[in-house]
């Protein structure tokens, strides 16, 4: 790892595992760190998992599923710790937008880029951290798998419920058909339908939002129009 890489990953190490004390060590490309048992545990288990050798970590069949490291902090209440990998192709911007997007809906705050392996690293409770890897799995999974969700009124919605005490825990992706401004579908269901939890995510042409069933249907009403409204007319 260069030392670029080796700042990153301490930088988000001490984040994620609560340990003020840890310091890059340049001469050795090694990390330094002073802390409780389980503090040096996770820091260890994600040095380890992030210090891949240089062709990074082992990728997936093709047409699989992509692949997602897991560790548990027994008793602590943000008990669960995943790193989530994108396609090793994949542009900064696809990265970028995965952790806003993951962020946004789920509200995973620990939640960072690792460039070098097109990764992304996310600690909270198990509740959220299931609901963001439900979204990460739908939208990285091979494109021939994935479901125009607008393709007809009657289709069966692609979404995920979440606890959550407010009645807000139906997350739910849809992928746009014909409609190219992004944008401009977001602003809307944010003052229509009153979500705020929408992002989208452009390399898919996709909407990913959190709300009470009665906000995302009324969500999917309002993508839905609009996207008819862009769809070619007379065969074109």
């Amino acid at each position: 790892a260069s030392m670029q890489d080796l700042t990153e990953m301490v930088t988000m190490i001490r984040t994620v595992a609560d340990v003020p004390r840890l310091f890059p060590a340049s001469a050795q490309r090694a990390v330094v760190a002073r802390g409780t048992a389980e503090q040096i545990a996770i820091s260890q288990w994600l040095f380890e998992e992030l210090n891949k050798p240089a062709n990074g970590p082992a990728q997936p069949p093709q047409g699989q599923l992509p692949a997602v490291a897991e560790y548990r902090v027994p008793g602590a209440r943000e008990d669960v710790v995943q790193v989530f990998y994108l396609d090793p192709k994949a542009a900064n911007q696809e990265l970028t937008e995965m952790v806003t997007l993951l962020r946004t809906v789920t509200d995973v705050n620990r939640l960072f880029p690792y460039q070098q392996y097109r990764a992304v690293v996310g600690r909270s409770d198990s509740n959220r951290m299931a609901a963001a890897e439900w979204l990460y799995r739908e939208l990285t999974k091979p494109v021939a798998s994935q479901t125009l969700s607008l393709q007809n009124e009657g289709s069966v919605p692609i979404e995920y419920h979440m606890a959550d005490p407010r009645g807000m825990g139906v997350v739910r992706v849809i992928y746009l058909g014909h409609f190219e401004n992004i944008a401009d579908v977001v602003a809307q269901v944010r003052s229509k339908a009153g979500v705020a939890r929408i992002f989208p995510y452009g390399g898919r042409k996709a909407l990913a939002m959190r709300g009470t069933a009665d906000q995302v249907i009324a969500a999917e009403r309002i993508v839905r129009d609009l996207d008819q409204s862009g769809a070619p007319k007379g065969g074109q």
